[in-house]
């Protein structure tokens, strides 16, 4: 509906003007002003989720700022199996709070009654939700070990709105126990920003067309709303610096996934990471993405 609008009204300003190149210009060019206006318009969030891997949470959340309105960052004092936080995890939190790199700070406590994927999903929704209350019209889930490259996240972001994208998926790459150690591009995607309304929340929808985490899943828009638009975005991808970590036992051991502590151990195997020599360096990490 909105991309006929923007067609008819288009032709009507253009009705005067003779010559098709000129026409045409001059309708691109004015089709460039509108989603220029409509790009910032938009309020942009992020919500991570942080129990372990407070080493990279900084780097990422400096990377993201630039790009973001909005940062909440949802904590909790134990595992989804009752493993208490590292002491350093809240002191750090307070401290980028402090320093203005987030908004706000929020508390998940964990139900050891429920399953690790459903508390995860709740966790999550407590992010998006303070993000909806903060204005944002675009929101993101985030990990403390995803990084995006400046030049991409924003071509994309421009890309969503030009075109009405309401959910959005991107390719990801997997690193080793080294920053420049890339070992896979995985098949499955990671839920990159989606539009929020009043009914969206974190679900494994089955209207979603992508392989992704179902905790960062957002509901689809319902019809009388405008419909969803899913869309795979080639113009960004996302780091995953999923083994550089100062404890990686600790994250194989608290993952939420079906089965995650045995398919993550299986992949280490694979690519022989546990025996690469250990590394971490957060400037060297931040280099990267400069």
């Amino acid at each position: 509906m909105r991309k006929a609008l923007l067609r008819m009204y288009l032709r009507m300003c253009s009705l005067f003007i003779k010559d098709k190149r000129a026409r045409r210009e001059f309708r691109d060019h004015m089709k460039d002003r509108i989603h220029e206006k409509l790009y910032k318009r938009q309020k942009w969030g992020v919500a991570y989720s942080v129990f372990d891997g407070e080493e990279l949470l900084e780097a990422s959340v400096r990377n993201i700022r630039p790009h973001v309105d909005y940062i909440c960052v949802v904590w909790q004092r134990v595992s989804w199996y009752g493993s208490p936080v590292h002491d350093e995890v809240l002191p750090l939190i307070t401290k980028l709070k402090e320093e203005g790199l987030v908004n706000e700070v929020l508390e998940y406590e964990v139900n050891l009654k429920l399953k690790a994927g459903r508390n995860e999903t709740r966790k999550r929704n407590m992010g998006l939700q303070a993000a909806r209350k903060a204005g944002c019209t675009y929101f993101m889930a985030m990990d403390t070990d995803e990084f995006y490259k400046a030049d991409e996240i924003e071509n994309a972001k421009h890309y969503l709105i030009k075109h009405g994208i309401t959910h959005s998926y991107c390719a990801q790459t997997i690193y080793g126990k080294q920053p420049t150690q890339m070992i896979m591009a995985t098949m499955s995607c990671c839920p990159f920003f989606s539009r929020l309304t009043y009914w969206s929340k974190h679900q494994n929808d089955p209207h979603s067309v992508a392989q992704a985490d179902p905790t960062r899943k957002i509901s689809h828009i319902p019809w009388w709303r405008g419909g969803s638009r899913h869309f795979f975005v080639h113009q960004v991808k996302m780091n995953h610096f999923s083994f550089i970590r100062k404890d990686l036992q600790r994250k194989i051991d608290n993952s939420s996934g079906e089965n995650a502590s045995e398919k993550t151990q299986h992949r280490l195997n694979q690519c022989d990471i546990l025996n690469c020599p250990d590394y971490f360096g957060l400037h060297e990490v931040m280099q990267n993405f400069h």
